[in-house]
């Protein structure tokens, strides 16, 4: 994973900024769902939007509480 999302993923997830993962599983499955869909962020934002979870996925990435989300919805995302 590179760029600025590489960075901040790997800082807050204890990853490493090569693209390798850390300490932390959940970095491990965040730089796996990246890698897998060739849109990057965008990418699985359009996912969101697809199973109907558009402004859920803006609320993540824009200013403003985050609005939270299911197992069961995440599961219709991916």
């Amino acid at each position: 994973m590179s760029g600025i999302l590489g960075q901040i993923l790997g800082s807050v997830l204890g990853g490493k900024q090569d693209g390798q993962s850390g300490g932390s599983p959940l970095a491990g499955i965040l730089q796996q769902v990246l890698q897998s869909n060739g849109g990057g962020l965008a990418g699985i934002v359009s996912q969101f939007e697809a199973a109907g979870l558009g402004d859920v996925v803006r609320s993540w990435i824009g200013t403003g509480a985050n609005a939270p989300v299911s197992g069961e919805e995440i599961g219709r995302v991916f």
